[in-house]
Parts: structure tokens; sequence; C-alpha cells
């Protein structure tokens, strides 16, 4: 498990252009309530970073899963069934120098999930959710 203030220094050390995605301590008291309000945190689970699209759409990274929140419903994935991490079409990207404003999640059961990101951010939380994911082989991956 990667250490909450791990995580904190490397996204202040990015020094990211953002207008929607923070340190969840950045944020207000009532923003962090209305959140909590919506969603369950475990125990020992801790919010660290927050990105709201809109109204209808945000996620927030903690120290033990993704959770997305969409239309009012709280969605958890757990880092360990994350198995990869994409984002699309590379190669346009590389060509065009265009941002992008997704990342695919290849989960072991099978599926895949898109996560909405600020497009100055992605290059930041494709490689945080790389280094959240259990190493492969790790006890932890089912």
């Amino acid at each position: 498990m990667v250490a909450i203030s791990t995580i904190e220094a490397k996204y202040k050390r990015a020094k990211l252009n953002v207008k929607n995605t923070f340190l969840w301590s950045q944020l207000s008291d009532v923003t962090q309530n209305e959140v909590l309000k919506q969603i369950m945190l475990n125990p020992s689970e801790e919010c660290i970073i927050y990105y709201c699209k809109s109204p209808n759409y945000l996620w927030i990274i903690t120290n033990e899963r993704l959770i997305i929140l969409k239309n009012g419903i709280a969605l958890y994935y757990p880092y360990k069934l994350i198995k990869k991490v994409e984002f699309p079409e590379i190669e346009k990207i590389k060509a065009d120098k265009v941002g992008i404003d997704n990342i695919t999640l290849l989960l072991s059961d099978g599926n895949c999930i898109s996560v909405f990101v600020e497009n100055t951010t992605w290059h930041f939380i494709y490689e945080l959710l790389k280094l959240l994911q259990p190493p492969v082989g790790s006890e932890y991956i089912k």
C-alpha cells in the first residue's frame, strides 16, 4: 500500500494546472461533508484526491480504492480489482499532442470502466492508478 503522504507529495510535485482536481485536504469542509453523505468509507479508509466533472459525476481516490459517484450512485473499485490502466488512442495523442479526458480501467472480472479526468491531469492520474495497483503475483490479487 502506498502512503497517503507519498501520493499527496506526488500531486504537489506534479504542479498540475487544475480547475476540478484537488487534494481532499484542500476542499472546504462543506464540500467534504456533501460528498461523505453520499459514499461509505471503510473504517481505515481516507480520501486523498477528488475530481468533480459535474454535479452528476465525481470521483475520489482513497488509500484503498477508487470511488466514482455517478448520478447519485456510488461505485467502488478496490485497487486489487484493477488489472490494467489504459488510455485511448495513444498514437493520436502523440501525433496531435491532444489531452485526453478519460482513462480506461480493465477489471479482473473482465469488465471495463471509463474514468473521466481533467485533461491536464490524465498523465498523473494514469501513473497514480498504476502505482496503486498491487504488484502482479501479490497475495492481494484474486
